[in-house]
């Protein structure tokens, strides 16, 4: 609280960290016979909890899911997600170890992701029923996991 301020108009603002911004003004004035009213002014200054959310759905880790459905004819989905923006590989491979189709090869922003594998190689051809391996790696992350196409 402000009390007996001199005429004119004067504002008071508060801007702080964990507080709600308040502005308040007051403008003294003259009564009839000119003589100087002084004016008051109250505000509460109100302290507010400020909350810095993460972007929502954001994983805090990486994560390579079993693609669904497995067994699978013809198409799987493959979900993964990847903590922050990074370059991102996601093959698949034979169960010899020979890469069959290479689904993602780009960066790819954090959070989760889903890729459908239509169980075609690289060249387009439709795979044979059999045991199949999909990697997911970044820099500083790699995981297999195991899948089976059904004819």
């Amino acid at each position: 609280s402000i009390a007996e301020l001199a005429p004119g108009t004067y504002s008071v603002t508060v801007d702080k960290n964990e507080y709600f911004p308040a502005t308040m003004s007051a403008s003294p004035g003259y009564d009839a016979l000119g003589n100087p009213v002084p004016a008051s002014a109250s505000f509460n200054i109100n302290s507010t909890l400020v909350a810095v959310e993460d972007e929502p759905n954001l994983p805090i880790g990486y994560l390579l899911e079993q693609n669904y459905p497995n067994p699978f004819n013809p198409m799987t989905q493959i979900l993964f997600s990847v903590p922050r923006r990074e370059m991102v590989t996601l093959t698949i491979y034979s169960i010899l170890g020979q890469k069959v189709a290479t689904l993602v090869d780009d960066v790819m922003g954090a959070g989760a992701h889903a890729v459908t594998w239509n169980g075609q190689d690289h060249t387009g051809r439709q795979v044979s029923s059999g045991v199949y391996f999909y990697r997911l790696s970044t820099g500083s992350y790699s995981f297999a996991r195991r899948m089976v196409l059904l004819k």
